[in-house]
């Protein structure tokens, strides 16, 4: 059990980001690139990806041409999401609790 919030927030985003390869490639592929086709052509548009994660979704829309804005409220998730260095795109943390 995570001793902190802190804590916790780093191992789900930890776990979101080892297994999303998997997700992708498995049972959730065809679910998940179903919903960023709805987006239709981002080639040259911006995009602003709000609830961002581990910034996986952002890696597809940037090989499709699209540049963008991604947000969290996980600041360890924005840490892997901006790690992957994806061009055209900048990660944010926004954390609205009060």
């Amino acid at each position: 059990m995570p001793s902190s919030k802190a804590e916790h927030k780093k191992n789900v985003a930890a776990f979101y980001d080892h297994n999303f390869d998997y997700w992708l490639e498995n049972d959730r592929k065809s679910i998940r690139l179903q919903y960023l086709d709805l987006l239709g052509d981002v080639n040259g548009q911006t995009v602003i990806d709000m609830g961002c994660g581990t910034g996986h979704d952002a890696e597809i829309m940037a090989a499709r041409g699209a540049s963008g804005i991604g947000v969290d409220f996980s600041l360890e998730s924005i840490k892997y999401a901006s790690g992957r260095n994806i061009g055209g795109w900048e990660f944010f943390c926004n954390d609205n609790e009060v």
